[in-house]
């Protein structure tokens, strides 16, 4: 998708330069993808600050073919950046044949490849993606291992339809082959992978889909699998689902000795889902094995107090009759120790997770938010 340059980015310099700052390349690395010397490059970044050095002097400008490769290569409007190098009449904004067609870049098409993956798995998110896509089609870059790496990187830049586009492309390349894996890609992990995708993005019952699709391939993650899959359903308020899919998975023999995050995540989605078909003491068992299993795991201390801040809410309109006051204000303290107590955890381990509680505070937390014990936690929330 082509992004809008700022209104500062008026000339063709500024915008090259913008747009190499924001993609994080260097003058070496553009200019090996679109072919010149990154000395002339670095040129056509600075022509600005030369033109200011030397008034009258026109600055340098790129050809139209350069431009409009430049314009691919960062993911900037084509008639934008045509127009920034001075290229004004319409006529000129039709790209020529062989646009695309740079031979010096096809030899170093798999470093373009390993580069991007590299970025990636920095972090470099943006980069990833430009070197990705330009080696995406050159001999001795795998198709499968392209579109499923370039996919990732658009998933991790949160750039959801790109990804889904990616990993869908990659999902179709086993059309009319027997094997599960090819060229170091699991068919399962393509499906999951989109599912995620669907999942950020907010379509739930497609990556549930995908989801299902993973564990019907039998693919090495089982456990990230259910653990996607119960989230969608939980997110859907299919709780009874969400609880049936745990099940099945610890059913399984190998799930009897799975303590990954993931698997620990099944349990908790169970847990919260009991909670919500008001199975609460269930739940709190469940939630509290999975604290004693792991009590370095900031999440389980985090569902933990969810489900503790519902069954408060429960014993507020339990709460008829003196006697029965009495016994459950005590049993209202008690309740709010342990949740204070999780909370606490859950942010000491995770101070990110204040962001997690402060969005829930009219939802799961909508009891502990309305306690004067939890003041503090939410009054974090009013602060820009």
């Amino acid at each position: 998708m082509s992004q809008s340059p700022s209104s500062a980015s008026s000339t063709f310099s500024a915008l090259l330069s913008e747009a190499m700052k924001a993609k994080r390349l260097d003058y070496r690395t553009l200019a090996g993808l679109a072919g010149v010397s990154h000395a002339y490059l670095w040129q056509l970044a600075n022509a600005d600050k030369r033109s200011l050095e030397s008034p009258g002097k026109p600055p340098k400008r790129p050809g139209r073919i350069l431009a409009l490769k430049i314009a691919e290569i960062l993911e900037l409007d084509p008639q934008v950046v045509l127009r920034a190098a001075g290229y004004e009449n319409a006529s000129d904004f039709e790209p020529p044949m062989g646009i695309t067609t740079y031979a010096r870049i096809a030899p170093e098409a798999p470093k373009l490849f390993q580069q991007g993956l590299e970025e990636a798995r920095r972090g470099h998110h943006d980069r990833a993606i430009v070197l990705l896509k330009q080696a995406i089609g050159h001999e001795g870059v795998s198709f499968h291992r392209a579109h499923m790496g370039l996919g990732v990187a658009y998933l991790n830049a949160k750039r959801y339809a790109s990804a889904v586009e990616e990993f869908t492309k990659a999902i179709a390349l086993f059309e009319g082959q027997a094997d599960r894996i090819v060229e170091g890609v699991d068919l399962a992990d393509a499906h999951y992978n989109r599912g995620l995708a669907l999942q950020d993005s907010g379509q739930h019952a497609a990556a549930i889909r995908d989801f299902h699709w993973a564990l019907t391939l039998e693919g090495p993650h089982p456990d990230r699998y259910t653990a996607a899959l119960c989230f969608s359903e939980i997110t859907l308020g299919r709780y009874s689902r969400a609880i049936q899919v745990a099940l099945a998975f610890e059913a399984q023999p190998e799930a009897e000795g799975a303590f990954t995050t993931a698997a620990l995540d099944i349990r908790l989605y169970q847990a919260y889902a009991l909670a919500r078909k008001n199975q609460v003491e269930a739940a709190l068992a469940l939630a509290q094995a999975t604290v004693v299993l792991c009590p370095t795991y900031w999440y389980s201390h985090y569902v933990m107090a969810a489900i503790l801040s519902r069954f408060g809410g429960r014993l507020d309109q339990n709460a008829t009759g003196k006697p029965s006051r009495t016994h459950a204000k005590r049993k209202r303290d008690a309740l709010v120790r342990s949740g204070l107590h999780h909370v606490n955890r859950a942010r000491d381990l995770n101070p990110d997770s204040q962001s997690s509680f402060l969005a829930e505070q009219a939802g799961d937390f909508a009891y502990f938010a309305a306690q004067p014990e939890f003041a503090d936690l939410f009054r974090e929330s009013e602060t820009p």
